[in-house]
């Protein structure tokens, strides 16, 4: 999942994220994409999102939806993004409906049973 490269003059590789697409399949239902890296300009190291799919769609329709769902970033559209837009919205719709959790009331809920 990493670029490795000659450095000319040195006697080092030289290791640099995965470009952004790149994919890794583990098994017909298992797979690993990076939606960012290169060619964006971020610090850090990439962190490869992991898909696991069920049905009979191939791993390859699937990676291929997830990484156009990630290139629709539209706070910023020449920008990169982990997450498809579809797990982003879906996050902002449960935050306004999800109630507040409380260890306490599910503590004392549990004891009143």
């Amino acid at each position: 999942m990493f670029r490795g490269s000659e450095r000319p003059g040195r006697q080092e590789d030289w290791v640099e994220n995965p470009t952004t697409g790149t994919y890794k399949i583990i098994s017909n239902g298992e797979a690993f994409i990076c939606n960012t890296g290169p060619p964006f300009k971020y610090r850090g190291t990439t962190k490869p999102l992991h898909i696991l799919k069920e049905g009979p769609m191939s791993i390859e329709t699937v990676l291929e939806d997830v990484f156009y769902l990630a290139c629709l970033t539209w706070t910023k559209i020449d920008d990169c993004s982990r997450l498809p837009i579809s797990i982003k919205m879906n996050d902002i719709r449960l935050r306004e409906i999800a109630g507040e959790y409380s260890a306490d009331a599910l503590r004392f809920d549990e004891e009143e049973e």
